[in-house]
């Protein structure tokens, strides 16, 4: 499993995701995603590109979701912030 912090257009998340399994899941974090600047558009990269059934997404801050995947005992591979 992954984790990346920060969004925007998806360009990393594209290249993790290939190089993903693809049953491995990738968890995103980006409270700005559906902002005024990136509208969404990162995620629209990943729908396109095949991967939406990969990702998990969350529209909010690192410092409220990091918590909340560790009390799940989720385990993290690798990490990129972003």
């Amino acid at each position: 499993m992954s984790l990346e912090v920060g969004l925007a257009y998806g360009i990393s998340s594209l290249f993790i995701c290939e190089a993903l399994d693809k049953t491995a899941r990738h968890i995103l974090i980006d409270p700005d995603q559906f902002g005024d600047t990136w509208q969404g558009i990162g995620l629209l990269n990943l729908e396109k590109a095949g991967y939406k059934e990969q990702i998990e997404f969350y529209a909010e801050p690192s410092h409220v979701v990091l918590p909340r995947l560790r009390a799940r005992g989720l385990e993290i591979d690798f990490a990129f912030i972003d």
